[in-house]
């Protein structure tokens, strides 16, 4: 995993971990102040686990703060956004899975 964590500071980071047919994995790295717009992912599960530090997700209108070892879940049509509003770097690692 750690080959997979890096940091940019004009922008968040995605490394693309596996692909298959239907499914996805990939990692996002977010320094202090760094966000993931609001955005749909049609026909997918998403599942996001937090593997280091944490912040803000919103699925459509609903915000609530995670941290290290949660997961998050949201799927189709619903709206998912992150911003790491910590003092520290945040790691996500997404699965998007087709239905």
């Amino acid at each position: 995993m750690e080959e997979y964590i890096s940091f940019l500071d004009e922008t968040f980071i995605r490394h693309a971990v596996k692909s298959r047919e239907k499914s996805m994995m990939f990692v996002l790295n977010f320094q202090p102040g760094q966000s993931l717009p609001p955005h749909p992912h049609p026909n997918d599960d998403v599942y996001v686990m937090i593997w280091e530090g944490g912040g803000t997700f919103t699925i459509d209108s609903e915000c609530f703060s995670a941290k290290k070892g949660n997961m998050i879940h949201c799927q189709n049509k619903e709206a998912l956004s992150f911003a790491n509003d910590r003092n520290e770097n945040a790691t996500l690692c997404v699965t998007l899975a087709k239905d």
